[in-house]
C-alpha cells in the first residue's frame, strides 16, 4: 500500500500537481511510525485516508487505499492492486 502511495506521489510530481502529491503524502508519513507503535489504529489511518479520498475521489493510477486497507484488514489477497 505505502509502495504504491509512493508511486503516485511521484507521478504527481512528474505531473505538475504538488498540492495532491503533498496531500498523499500527508496520508501516509506517519504509517511506518504507526506500525512500529504496540497498538496500531487501523481506524486512525483510515481517517487520513478519507480525508484524502474525499478531496481526490478519482486516483491517478485507480488505487483506492481505502479499500486496500480493509482487505488488508480482512486479511484478503491484494492481487491486482500492483497492476
Amino acid at each position: 500500500m505505502l509502495f504504491n502511495a509512493l508511486i503516485e506521489i511521484r507521478s504527481h510530481g512528474f505531473l505538475g500537481k504538488p498540492e495532491q502529491a503533498g496531500d498523499l503524502s500527508d496520508a501516509f508519513h506517519k504509517l511506518p511510525l504507526w506500525l512500529n507503535l504496540e497498538v496500531f489504529s487501523f481506524e486512525h489511518f483510515r481517517m487520513f485516508l478519507k480525508s484524502y479520498h474525499r478531496k481526490y475521489p478519482e486516483s491517478f493510477y485507480n488505487y483506492n487505499y481505502i479499500e486496500m486497507l480493509d482487505k488488508i484488514i480482512r486479511s484478503e489477497n491484494l492481487e491486482g492492486f500492483n497492476d
